[in-house]
């Protein structure tokens, strides 16, 4: 699956990578829990992807995938 939303990405299809990148989140949050070190990357990725659509980009979500983003990696990553 991570070759899937990559391509999407990577092709301008923003709507299925979104789609896939939601889906990926959704099974690493089953797997490893919402505070997981996997999500950063995938969040990171949802905030890319929706700030690269160039006609409806909605840099609210990707404004909010970047602070999830943040959220766990202070969690994670405490000095």
């Amino acid at each position: 699956m991570y070759y899937d939303y990559r391509l999407a990405a990577n092709q301008g299809k923003a709507a299925a990578a979104i789609a896939y990148f939601e889906e990926a989140i959704s099974i690493v949050q089953q797997e490893y829990g919402d505070d997981s070190i996997k999500l950063i990357s995938l969040y990171q990725m949802v905030g890319r992807v929706e700030q690269s659509r160039e006609s409806a980009a909605n840099h609210v979500k990707s404004i909010e995938a970047y602070l999830q983003a943040h959220s766990i990696a202070n969690a994670k990553y405490v000095p």
